[in-house]
This record gives structure tokens, sequence and C-alpha cells, in this order.
């Protein structure tokens, strides 16, 4: 998950190695619920456009940056937004609102010291 450089806050499920713009801080809300803010400080943030964008453009924490983690019993997550849908890769290599709980809804991750 890489939240691009530019201006508009797009983030892509494209990064090909760690480095500093997929450091991602998990900010735990309770009861399953968080928030992800890249390194440029801003939230994820669901946008309520045509196929449900989510970019990391929101200053604070509001109903549209919160996700609910649900966790897979193989050990990936799938976050569910605002409007119902799951965090999943779009049409391109995109991160939008609009998945199902299905694989390509579902989320791994690598935790580096």
């Amino acid at each position: 998950i890489s939240p691009q450089r530019g201006g508009g806050g797009q983030i892509l499920i494209n990064g090909p190695n760690p480095s500093v713009w997929e450091k991602l801080t998990v900010v735990m809300l309770g009861s399953n619920r968080l928030a992800l803010r890249a390194s440029g400080g801003q939230y994820f943030s669901l946008q309520n456009a045509p196929g449900n964008p989510v970019t990391a453009t929101a200053d604070s924490i509001g109903d549209w940056e919160i996700f609910e983690a649900v966790p897979f019993p193989d050990g990936q997550m799938a976050f569910r937004v605002f409007t119902s849908g799951f965090l999943t890769v779009g049409t391109g290599t995109e991160l939008v609102g609009t998945g199902g709980l299905d694989d390509t809804g579902k989320f791994s991750f690598v935790l580096y010291p």
C-alpha cells in the first residue's frame, strides 16, 4: 500500500519494496476500529465519489477515516469502510472502498523493525 507523493493523496497497491512512503501508522480506536496515517501525516479517507477511491488527504479522523478490521483464520485482514464495502484494489492499482469479503479484499501485513 503506497500513498503517492504528489497532490491528490492517491493510494496505490503497487509498492515493490518498502520505503518511507509505505510506512503507515495504525491508530487503534477500539472495537476493531482503526485509522491509517500515511508518512506525510494525512489519514486514509474514503471519498464519496464514483468508485469510492481512498486517498491520504484527511487532516483528522472522522467517520470516513475509520476502518473496521475483520480478521480471517488464515491471518489476513479485511477492512470495512463507512459505506459498508471493504478496501480492495480498484480497476487499476488504486485503493478503493467497494470490495467484498473475497480474496481481492484481504490484506496481509509484514512488520519491519
